[in-house]
């Protein structure tokens, strides 16, 4: 009978899969890189909600397809270490899936920037009420992420079943958050208190001062430019 993993670990075991992509393909730490390009872009010319849903979809997309293709080529090598014309139509196949995904996300590109794009460069872009929406909030969150992943291309921490400095960003970003959202300062100051806390428990269990001192930058940093840019 198989041993199944414990349900929190079969989200370890999806991360760990997600990192040693983003650390072993080249073409996924392109993909990576060009996620944040976009995502501040997206921020930038704000984008409306369906277009914005399309991008997501694209970056999603090809992210997916890449992990899979990295699968593939894995349990191929691992089957066969000679050349075998069904080991390479496996591997093509696969690698199709991602440009299939890669054509998909240009198209969607061209067709949701082209406009703002130009009207950008012209100086005309239209004015829109410069307010934190959902969509700001969900696409700060992404960003955030997106930038915190990179210390995996950097440092490899591949060893590190959680990302330390990716969840502390996500408490400080929300606790910067907070402030532009209420004028409390009792909410802000609760925020702040809770996320030095939590980020505290987590610094003594993993002894990883450097990568919860990361993620206190970026969240901070980076929610603050969003949140000043749109009110």
């Amino acid at each position: 009978m198989i041993n199944r993993p414990a349900f929190h670990k079969s989200f370890v075991y999806a991360y760990e899969g997600i990192i040693y992509t983003l650390q072993t393909q080249r073409m996924m730490k392109f993909h990576w890189c060009a996620a944040i390009i976009v995502m501040a872009a997206a921020l930038l010319v704000r984008l409306p909600l369906l277009s914005a849903l399309f991008v997501l979809l694209s970056i999603f997309l090809i992210f997916a397809a890449e992990v899979m293709n990295t699968a593939v080529e894995e349990a191929v090598d691992l089957t066969t270490d000679q050349i075998h014309p069904i080991a390479k139509i496996a591997k093509d196949c696969a690698a199709g899936a991602v440009l299939i995904c890669g054509v998909f996300a240009i198209l969607v590109g061209v067709i949701v920037f082209w406009e703002p794009a130009i009207l950008l460069l012209q100086g005309e872009l239209p004015y829109v009420d410069k307010k934190l929406t959902v969509q700001t909030v969900a696409f700060t969150f992404i960003l955030i992420i997106l930038i915190t992943g990179l210390p995996h291309l950097i440092w490899g921490t591949l060893n590190k079943p959680v990302t330390i400095h990716a969840f502390v960003a996500l408490l400080f970003a929300g606790a910067t958050m907070t402030g532009f959202i209420t004028s409390s300062g009792v909410l802000v100051g609760m925020g702040y208190v809770l996320a030095i806390l939590i980020s505290t428990i987590v610094i003594w269990n993993r002894r990883t001062l450097r990568s919860a001192f990361l993620g206190v930058i970026v969240g901070c940093v980076v929610t603050l430019l969003v949140a000043v840019y749109y009110t």
